[in-house]
């Protein structure tokens, strides 16, 4: 009997720690699920407390220094071409706010640029101070052409389909050019095609755009004034278009737009322009 009263008391006296590290487990368990629930719920907050904007709803300059007279609106001129009209309005629907000098703005996008503090518009190259993009056209004809210089006036009566020979322009080239120059006579279905259009077409001109020359063209004059000179002033040449921003706001809308658009600056880029002089028995047989 006393064996066995000693015994049982020994099981009891081990039965009551097991007892008790069980409990301690089960209460850690419960603790840690706590502070984990705790954490994700801080970790919620946080993120609802300072959401970030969406990239593009939110336009801010590196430097500020442009105060922004309240609400900026913004439309774009009728002479805007295709795409490029479609690709700066769907990117300015997206714009909410512009971070000017004083603090944020509302921006909003009109449909007429009658009632807007700020316009995109078409106009000539080189006589803007920031332009978004600025492009360059070239009139062209085949390599072995010995003619080098062209009037201005006769180039616009071609333009408009009059003349001894057609002017040929490319679609890329007379989707800007027409907002100076109105509608030209003859549109080329691609550009790749000018070439053998202007070979099998006596006395015809073509036009197309500057970063799209190739040896096998020769590029002419305007009074005087040619594209590939390392003298070229852009300011005085015919076939050269800008699109700019006017307006409360157009240098914070202009560098935005010039990082999302992806587009180049522009298609002439001086610094890729080599002068090469041919001169005796070389030259000569070329028609240079």
């Amino acid at each position: 009997m006393i064996n066995a009263f000693i015994s049982n008391r020994r099981l009891r006296f081990s039965f009551r720690p097991r007892m008790l590290q069980l409990m301690m487990t089960a209460v850690g368990l419960i603790l840690v699920l706590f502070l984990s629930s705790c954490t994700y719920t801080m970790a919620d907050l946080a993120i609802h407390a300072h959401p970030v904007s969406p990239a593009g709803h939110f336009i801010q300059a590196a430097t500020t220094t442009e105060v922004l007279d309240g609400p900026v609106t913004v439309a774009l001129a009728g002479n805007v071409p295709d795409p490029y009209a479609r690709q700066i309005f769907n990117e300015l629907v997206q714009v909410t706010s512009v971070e000017g000098a004083n603090g944020a703005q509302p921006l909003n996008v009109l449909a007429s640029p009658d009632n807007a503090r700020a316009v995109v518009r078409v106009a000539r190259a080189g006589t803007v101070a920031q332009p978004l993009l600025e492009r360059f056209y070239a009139v062209v004809v085949p390599f072995a052409t010995t003619l080098d210089d062209i009037p201005r006036n006769e180039l616009q009566q071609r333009w408009q389909g009059f003349g001894d020979a057609p002017l040929i322009v490319t679609p890329d080239a007379a989707a800007l050019l027409q907002s100076q120059w109105g509608r030209p006579a003859t549109v080329l279905g691609a550009t790749d095609e000018l070439l053998a259009a202007l070979e099998v077409t006596p006395g015809a001109w073509g036009i197309l755009p500057f970063d799209q020359l190739d040896p096998r063209y020769k590029v002419l004059s305007i009074d005087g004034i040619n594209p590939l000179s390392n003298q070229f002033d852009a300011a005085t040449y015919p076939l050269g278009v800008a699109l700019t921003i006017e307006g409360m706001g157009a240098h914070l809308l202009t560098a935005y737009l010039q990082k999302v658009l992806g587009e180049p600056l522009t298609n002439r880029d001086p610094a890729q322009l080599t002068t090469l002089l041919m001169t005796g028995v070389t030259a000569m047989a070329r028609a240079t």
